[in-house]
């Protein structure tokens, strides 16, 4: 059986927490709902939806993500204000999709954002020590900490604040456990992208859903450098260096469930946007 020397609860105390007061939450990113909100950087806004009396006796809240195993990040600790509100969509950012609004049982519950444990969101890993579908637990339960990550150059901060040169991007690709943050959201994600050659000023619109994500169809572009794509092969073969020009974005998250079809007029809309320069990648 193996041995832990340190806890998540042997943090409370110097943090000021009372174990007993403290509720922990996993995401998981398998899921529609936590991973959307994820996606656009909205986990602390979707936290405040839940059912009524969530919170009751709670002062703070620690936020975590996991995906598969019991494996779960730390993102963040809230604190409780004992308030809860009917739910209105005013309550929340205009950006906050207004499908995750839909649950009939939840109730606004506000928090508020904490300085506690800062200094480690996304860099503390605990063992869950539960099956997935539990999904909160109480902060007297042992948590053992199974490491704490060094901090990558970049941070994720959301679908629509990807804009990654190539070279960035390699690296994020490269290292799955010092940018874990990444690996977790972009292997999670279908989505309309962007590569833009910055330097000949051409764009290419490309998509990548079910069952491939951005991660791994990005993945092929730092492999290739073309990604396997004959359009972008072409260009490159007339430019042989210039993937080193390329820039990477997201231009919009698809739902899970969208037709190819669909998919296209979407592509050819951002075409029209982005003017003569604009190339589709055709899957």
């Amino acid at each position: 059986m193996q041995s832990h020397s340190l806890f998540l609860s042997d943090l409370f105390p110097r943090a000021g927490l009372i174990a007993t007061k403290v509720k922990l939450v996993r995401y998981s990113l398998l899921q529609p709902g936590p991973s959307e909100a994820f996606s656009l950087n909205q986990l602390f806004e979707y936290s405040q939806l839940q059912k009524p009396k969530f919170f009751e006796n709670i002062d703070y809240v620690l936020v975590f993500v996991g995906a598969k195993g019991n494996t779960a990040k730390f993102i963040g600790c809230y604190s409780t204000t004992g308030i809860e509100l009917p739910l209105k969509e005013d309550l929340l950012p205009k950006t906050f999709p207004k499908s995750l609004l839909r649950n009939p049982n939840n109730v606004f519950h506000p928090l508020e954002e904490t300085a506690i444990f800062k200094d480690l969101e996304n860099r503390l890993f605990i063992d869950w020590q539960a099956d997935e579908d539990i999904w909160y637990q109480t902060g007297q339960i042992d948590k053992p900490v199974l490491y704490i990550q060094n901090t990558g150059k970049y941070v994720y901060q959301g679908s629509q604040s990807v804009v990654l040169s190539f070279d960035e991007l390699e690296e994020i690709v490269m290292d799955p456990i010092l940018y874990a943050s990444w690996h977790t959201a972009l292997s999670t994600m279908t989505a309309i992208y962007l590569i833009t050659d910055l330097e000949a000023g051409i764009h290419f619109i490309g998509s990548s859903y079910t069952p491939n994500s951005i991660l791994s169809t990005w993945s092929q572009f730092v492999e290739t450098h073309h990604g396997n794509y004959h359009i972008v092969h072409s260009h490159l073969l007339e430019h042989p260096e210039n993937y080193r020009k390329f820039q990477f974005s997201i231009l919009q998250v698809l739902p899970n469930i969208i037709e190819e079809d669909d998919i296209f007029e979407i592509k050819k809309l951002y075409r029209k946007k982005l003017g003569k320069n604009a190339r589709i990648i055709e899957n």
